[in-house]
């Protein structure tokens, strides 16, 4: 990990500063030939962090996932699975069916979130394994609850393929 993620920053001289560190950094690792730029984007404010993705079972086959995630995925395993492909009533029901979704809702004063963007992701994400059968793996997490709006933002997200698989299908 090369600390690429930075956060809190406050105005245009943090923001350089940031980003010479960072490129001091990659340049100590040996990791700076090849540095196409960097990714500048606004820092999602939430405290509802939730997981959603792809997991390969191999008696099953791809598997959607959603739960709570961030820090708690591993502690509070809030997590639930169905194999894809999947329905609108199937991610309905993957939604409610965590004890985060209260959280969703809105619990104490807080924007709810957008349920029905959440549930599209997972659609989404099921027609994606569908069309690319060679995923093997693929997490959002955390996708973060907007405290502003109540939007799902991917804030991280990390995806593994079957590498000889994928070229044979994409042709490469």
């Amino acid at each position: 990990d090369v600390g690429g993620v930075r956060v809190n920053i406050g105005s245009a001289e943090e923001l350089r500063a940031e980003y010479r560190d960072l490129v001091a950094k990659l340049d100590e690792r040996g990791l700076l030939e090849g540095l196409e730029g960097v990714i500048i984007q606004e820092m999602v404010k939430g405290s509802r962090e939730m997981v959603c993705g792809i997991a390969t079972d191999p008696q099953y086959g791809p598997m959607i996932m959603f739960g709570l995630g961030g820090v708690f995925i591993e502690v509070m395993k809030d997590v639930t699975f169905r194999i894809a492909p999947i329905t609108d009533v199937d991610a309905r029901d993957m939604v409610r069916s965590v004890k985060a979704y209260q959280l969703l809702q809105g619990a104490r004063g807080t924007t709810p979130a957008n349920i029905e963007q959440i549930e599209e992701t997972l659609l989404r994400l099921s027609q994606l394994v569908t069309d690319y059968p060679f995923i093997d793996e693929l997490d959002i997490n955390p996708l973060m609850i907007s405290e502003k709006s109540g939007e799902a933002i991917a804030v991280d997200g990390r995806i593994k393929v079957r590498t000889e698989e994928a070229r044979a299908a994409l042709g490469l």
